[in-house]
């Protein structure tokens, strides 16, 4: 638990910086994680614990990656099962190469955290994360998916909308959920 002297502080900075970026002209409110300035604070945050900031990129990374997992294999193993393997027919493995899936899950988050939730972070904007999160994601899986459309006869120009599709929601959620996840574990976290 944060000492009542840097608890005020904190509390303190953060009022500086929602007041800066014109959220309020009142109190700095005291329950920070049910408060309106969300991105005043995850801002304040980071500006607060700058010898701390790479932790912070962990903590967005762990989160992220957690999402992603968890968001995308339930994606992938329940809501769209079926219409892949009808997508996708003979071409389709039997056993998944879990060596080939962690590698893309580990170095694809690692994207999502340097193009989508870094810079949300250093801006102070859930919005920036969400979009940077979806372009990515479009570009990303439209790459994959036009690039296979281009060169795979049989490729199912439905699989590549459906999974272009995917790719920028999936990425634009898992940016978002990165972004407050930190503001999360970095407000209820004590400060040095």
């Amino acid at each position: 638990m944060l000492g009542e002297a840097a608890k005020a502080a904190w509390l303190t900075a953060v009022e500086a910086v929602v007041r800066a970026v014109g959220a309020t002209q009142g109190p700095c409110p005291t329950d920070l994680r049910k408060t309106a300035y969300w991105d005043a604070i995850v801002f304040c945050v980071l500006r607060c614990c700058r010898k701390e900031q790479s932790i912070l990129y962990v903590i967005a990374y762990a989160v992220t990656l957690a999402a992603f997992l968890v968001i995308d294999l339930f994606w992938l193993g329940v809501v769209a099962r079926r219409f892949y393997a009808t997508q996708l027919g003979p071409l389709m493995r039997t056993q998944i190469n879990w060596a080939a899936a962690g590698g893309f899950y580990l170095a694809y988050v690692a994207g999502i955290v340097f193009f989508a939730v870094a810079p949300a972070l250093a801006a102070g904007s859930w919005t920036m994360a969400v979009i940077n999160g979806a372009l990515l994601g479009l570009l990303a899986y439209g790459t994959y998916d036009m690039t296979n459309l281009a060169t795979i006869k049989g490729w199912p120009l439905a699989m590549s909308l459906v999974d272009m599709a995917w790719g920028a929601v999936l990425t634009g959620a898992c940016a978002i959920i990165g972004y407050v996840g930190v503001g999360l574990l970095a407000a209820a976290s004590p400060a040095s």
